[in-house]
């Protein structure tokens, strides 16, 4: 996936421009470019916690390959699944 992502115009794709991925004790970490606002500020400016709906808008059920256009498998309803599971929890 990662991949397959990095490969993709940001611009063109609307997504946030990865820079660089490296491991530190045993953690993946990927660096993306800075934006004007995280949601921690947003989340303070707005004085109340945001639903999952909030922060993703759009088909939040959706896996990437999908919103992508990338090859999937059925794997993507795990990524359905678990998206599903996480918005019923926030109930």
């Amino acid at each position: 996936m990662h991949g397959a992502v990095k490969v993709l115009d940001p611009v063109k794709n609307n997504l946030v421009n990865f820079i660089e991925m490296f491991q530190d004790k045993g953690q993946t970490c990927l660096v993306f470019e800075r934006l004007d606002m995280d949601l921690y500020r947003l989340v303070w400016q707005q004085q109340r916690p945001m639903t999952l709906c909030e922060i993703r808008p759009i088909a939040y059920q959706s896996a990437p390959e999908v919103s992508l256009g990338l090859p999937f498998s059925k794997a993507i309803d795990m990524w359905s699944f678990g998206c599903l599971h996480s918005k019923i929890r926030e109930c």
